[in-house]
């Protein structure tokens, strides 16, 4: 298996066994940036507040352009204060002025959250929960317990919640009542 991709493009007519099929170096070339670009996309980070590639790059590699757009703009967009197509600000949305009180509760004597947004300048990340080691941990067994449960209120509730099926003729008679049509 050929680990270097653009090697393996220029072997690609071959090893489909179509000898006519010739990978342009443009190909390659637009090939590589795309690839680049699965691996590495460009993402807002609201704690640097700047664009930076999703997975770390390797050492020497060349990664997807990440200043396609000017600072201020990416942080914009990445607020929702503007349209992603058109670029034109529709809301002004700042975390760093966004006070506690305006946040709605479901409760009468509830305020805001006290935390900060991931988006404000004051955020502090939260330190990782470190998980739990499996060895110290003591399930309890189940191996030879039985449980009885007793159910016929249950049955009888059920029982008594469904009503009894109609014969065909009673529906029929029914349905003809509902909508006046006479027996024939």
């Amino acid at each position: 298996a050929e680990t270097n991709i653009s090697r393996a493009l220029t072997k690609l007519g071959a090893h489909l066994n179509m000898s006519n099929l010739v990978v342009s170096p443009d190909y390659k070339e637009k090939f590589l940036i795309a690839d680049s670009m699965f691996k590495h996309q460009p993402v807002f980070d609201p704690i640097s507040r700047k664009v930076v590639p999703l997975t770390p790059l390797p050492e020497g590699a060349t990664g997807p352009d990440l200043e396609v757009l000017p600072p201020e703009t990416s942080y914009q967009l990445a607020l929702g204060n503007l349209d992603p197509f058109t670029l034109k600000r529709f809301d002004s949305w700042d975390p760093d002025s966004d006070t506690v009180k305006n946040y709605r509760t479901n409760g009468w004597n509830k305020g805001g959250h006290s935390a900060n947004s991931m988006w404000s300048k004051s955020f502090v990340k939260p330190k990782p929960i470190q998980p739990l080691d499996r060895r110290k941990v003591d399930p309890t067994t189940t191996q030879g317990k039985v449980v009885v449960h007793s159910v016929p209120a249950l049955q009888d509730r059920i029982n008594t919640s469904i009503p009894a099926k109609k014969k065909p003729e009673e529906e029929l008679e029914e349905l003809r009542e509902i909508f006046k049509i006479r027996s024939p």
